[in-house]
């Protein structure tokens, strides 16, 4: 049997413990570890084994990832969440879906906190979904404004999701984070232009509320995240102007968030250990597939299935573009079946380096892949956050909440469209940094 069919029969049966659920990362090192088995024997995969894990991610960078993810989950604990929609309520509760588009704005700056659209998606449904609720806002159109507008933290710094990508794709991540700041705003502006035209079109959905509130009052509840802001534009700023690296700029992060909880008075022993432990597992969980994907991606250059599959592609004859659009579809339809992670790590290692061999910038692919990761996690039957919102708020229905979400899909595609057409809007500050 020839190395090339291996790779293959491995790569088939590392999808199908993928898609019945096996943990992702033991699936990797197990399928790479039979594969270098049949290839080079035991004792070659088991060294093998030890070197490519250890060496895979035992870098200084990757601490990165604890401490935004730690970031999050102080944010978490400090409220933050609850003062940003606080904040949109009352500058946007008195207009025809005010909370919806209170809730998008919110989950856009939430976002600039804590990079885990899960996380955004329970914070805002046990918060802003019940307002909506309150106000007879139709109830798809609650949640899935809940759930889509979550993904604008896998897209606005810092975002884990883009970090991942940096590592698998072997890119600068100070410049894949930045690079998420005008694709995150611009998709922000997009949905609430969406709802402003369907609400117009069909008001019944969203009710004037009648909700209104002073100019005092609505300066006053900007006091609750000026802190915030000034740790975000910190984090962000020190990245952009190479005051921090992304390592330094997380750590300054959690311990903002963590000033501003203490300041607030929200942490606890309790409450300060849980995100200790949380961040722990997340991070735990990242790093054991990092390793597993290292380990699996030596095995696909082995097999030979990493070039031919770049030799096939880039004989085809169709433009890099054309490539980028075709490899957009395929992440689409995985993200229907598989989570965000087992989707980011099962297809970069094989499709970065392609891009590469066809001149792709790896930052705006970088762009283009975090959004169709985010959009795989509203779709169906596998959408992430729809069933996140659904844990947290049983009693909605779960197809209210896909039904509700669809409805973004439109703007989703809007805002892919103008990414793919016009690459400077993810690509002008990175190349504007200072390097």
């Amino acid at each position: 049997m020839s190395a090339l069919t291996i790779g293959i029969i491995m790569v088939v049966v590392l999808v199908a413990l993928i898609v019945l659920k096996f943990p992702i990362g033991f699936s990797f090192l197990i399928v790479g570890f039979w594969g270098y088995v049949a290839l080079r024997g035991f004792d070659s995969a088991f060294a093998l084994l030890a070197s490519k894990v250890f060496s895979g991610t035992a870098h200084y960078l990757f601490t990165v990832v604890p401490l935004f993810i730690l970031m999050g989950e102080f944010a978490l604990v400090a409220g933050i969440g609850e003062g940003l929609f606080r904040a949109g309520r009352a500058w946007l509760g008195n207009i025809r879906g005010g909370l919806a588009m209170a809730t998008t704005m919110a989950n856009a700056a939430f976002g600039a906190a804590c990079g885990m659209p899960t996380a955004a998606t329970a914070v805002f449904g046990r918060m802003a979904l019940p307002e909506m609720l309150k106000a007879k806002t139709d109830r798809s159109l609650a949640a899935g404004t809940v759930a889509a507008t979550a993904g604008l933290s896998a897209v606005i710094p810092p975002s884990v999701i883009a970090i991942i990508y940096g590592f698998l794709a072997i890119a600068p991540i100070h410049k894949i984070l930045i690079a998420g700041l005008l694709p995150g705003a611009v998709s922000t502006a997009v949905i609430l232009g969406m709802l402003a035209i369907r609400l117009r079109i069909n008001p019944s959905l969203a009710p004037i509320t009648g909700v209104t509130a002073t100019w005092r009052e609505k300066f006053r509840s900007l006091r609750g995240i000026w802190a915030m802001l000034t740790v975000i534009i910190l984090v962000i700023g020190g990245i952009y102007t190479g005051m921090f690296s992304p390592t330094e700029a997380g750590a300054v992060g959690a311990a903002g968030m963590l000033i501003i909880g203490l300041a607030l008075r929200k942490f606890n022993r309790t409450k300060l250990r849980e995100a200790l432990l949380m961040t722990a597992r997340d991070t735990s969980v990242i790093f054991i597939i990092m390793g597993g994907i290292v380990f699996f991606s030596g095995f696909l250059s082995v097999s030979g299935i990493s070039g031919a599959m770049t030799n096939y592609i880039l004989g085809l004859t169709v433009s890099p573009t054309q490539v980028v659009i075709i490899t957009m579809f395929i992440l689409l339809g995985l993200g229907c079946i598989l989570d965000p992670f087992s989707c980011l790590f099962l297809t970069i290692p094989l499709l970065s380096p392609i891009m590469k061999q066809l001149g792709v910038d790896q930052i705006w692919y970088g762009v283009l892949v975090v959004k169709m990761i985010t959009i795989g996690m509203i779709t169906p039957p596998v959408g992430v956050n729809c069933y996140m919102l659904k844990v947290v708020c049983p009693e909605l229905d779960l197809w209210e909440i896909f039904r509700g979400a669809t409805w973004f899909l439109t703007a989703e595609a809007v805002i892919m469209t103008l990414l793919v057409a016009f690459p400077q809007i993810s690509l002008l500050l990175p190349n504007l940094m200072y390097r």
